[in-house]
């Protein structure tokens, strides 16, 4: 958990073992801002449940990536600054040595004026015109040869981390249907309610069957 908690570590890694992740750098204070091309997005490079990322996280001009790097190092002290991937946005869940049944996020509702992301809004404002606007479906409609793609990269992914138990891997598939890894996410939320116990209960797999197979394997 706490390799993932650190998105450049991890993304240094997963880069190492040859699986996809958009081009990134650390904004450090004082230092030379990362060249990733535009647009980018700009994360707190050591948090979770999408604290700091909001609508204008995303850039797409050097003067806005630095406007938003500068405003963040008031809270945090590392940025991680990203090549934005324009696309749909998927959730793997692993359950086990099991891919559980994909999710997708819809962003149909999403206001036309904002960009397609998952933001802090979307995941803890209920009722906000982003949370309304990344809507989660499971299954997700995909061709069958991409589902099997992206289970394969998101245990590839796992392995990487040393991942037991249960997981979430989060990717973007670009226009060309290209999968790229955005968050290998070791403790996603575990509730009843939650994405993780809605892909397991597709599978047919209901939360006291979650619970049991999570602690069999422990």
């Amino acid at each position: 958990t706490s390799i993932c908690l650190r998105k450049h570590v991890i993304n240094t890694m997963l880069d190492a073992a040859h699986l996809p992740v958009p081009r990134f750098g650390v904004a450090r204070a004082g230092s030379p801002l990362p060249s990733v091309g535009y647009p980018a997005i700009c994360k707190p490079a050591a948090e979770d449940a999408s604290l700091g990322v909001e609508q204008r996280s995303v850039v797409k001009s050097a003067r806005a990536l630095h406007a938003r790097v500068t405003a963040m190092h008031e809270e945090w002290d590392d940025v991680i600054v990203q090549r934005f991937i324009a696309g749909r946005e998927v959730n793997v869940g692993i359950l086990g040595n099991q891919v559980l049944p994909i999710a997708e996020i819809d962003f149909s509702a999403m206001p036309d004026e904002y960009w397609r992301i998952v933001s802090y809004r979307s995941k803890w404002q209920t009722g906000s015109d982003e949370d309304l606007g990344s809507v989660p479906h499971c299954p997700a409609d995909l061709p069958d040869m991409l589902t099997a793609e992206l289970g394969r990269i998101a245990l590839a992914a796992w392995r990487v981390v040393g991942g037991a138990g249960y997981g979430r891997v989060d990717m973007r598939i670009d226009e060309s249907g290209q999968p790229w890894i955005l968050e290998v996410n070791a403790n996603p939320d575990f509730a009843p309610t939650a994405g993780l116990a809605r892909m397991a209960r597709t599978a047919g797999i209901d939360y006291a069957a979650m619970v049991r197979i999570v602690c069999d394997e422990a």
